[in-house]
């Protein structure tokens, strides 16, 4: 699919949105979501607490100097504020030790 047929068929949908804006939405069962959410909430296992095994994966797990490329390794973690702002990290980008 090329560009321009995409393009065509977002703005046609826009439209037919603008005119009818529930056309494109499904009724809510009420009684299916119920028995989703009780079933959910009753299942023993689901829990939002870390246990100790996902708390140790979630260390970092590489070192923070790489004696093979002599210069410090970076997080993963920092990434989105690299890419949010790559001028505050040029140093760290050319393979600079900052002073």
């Amino acid at each position: 699919m090329n560009e321009t047929h995409l393009a065509d068929r977002l703005k046609a949908q826009e439209r037919g949105l603008a005119q009818s804006p529930t056309a494109c939405s499904r009724l809510l069962d009420l009684d299916d979501l119920d028995a989703r959410l009780r079933q959910v909430s009753s299942d023993n296992s689901f829990s939002l607490r870390l246990n100790p095994q996902t708390i140790e994966r979630l260390e970092p797990s590489t070192p923070p100097f790489d004696p093979e490329v002599e210069r410090t390794r970076y997080e993963i973690d920092l990434i989105k504020d690299v890419f949010g702002n790559p001028d505050q990290y040029s140093d760290m980008l050319r393979g600079v030790e900052a002073a």
